[in-house]
């Protein structure tokens, strides 16, 4: 699903290059995730829905990519909603998710 988003963004939108998003992985501070920092991604792999990332990195991705990129989404933007319902779903399996 992670795969289809990117390429969704990167080839088909043209929001960002995969330049762009790897710059972001690089330098954004995970703060205590910082030691499973996502490796920079190959748009070949990407395109192929085979990212080569442990489980823990590719969570990381998963939960800190609209940090990366939002500013560079539209707010109105149906694959960003898709993104971000996959992540309210993905909370709620890890446990992360906390009633109000």
């Amino acid at each position: 699903m992670h795969s289809t988003i990117i390429v969704g963004f990167v080839d088909k939108r043209k929001y960002f290059s995969i330049e762009y998003l790897n710059n972001k992985i690089v330098t954004l501070d995970f703060g205590p995730d910082n030691r499973n920092r996502p490796v920079s991604l190959e748009m070949t792999h990407v395109r192929k829905n085979n990212l080569k990332l442990s489980g823990i990195e590719c969570q990381n991705l998963f939960l800190y990519f609209s940090i990366m990129i939002a500013d560079k989404i539209p707010q109105d933007d149906d694959l960003w909603d898709l993104y971000f319902s996959t992540k309210r779903e993905g909370h709620f399996m890890l446990g992360v998710y906390q009633r109000k």
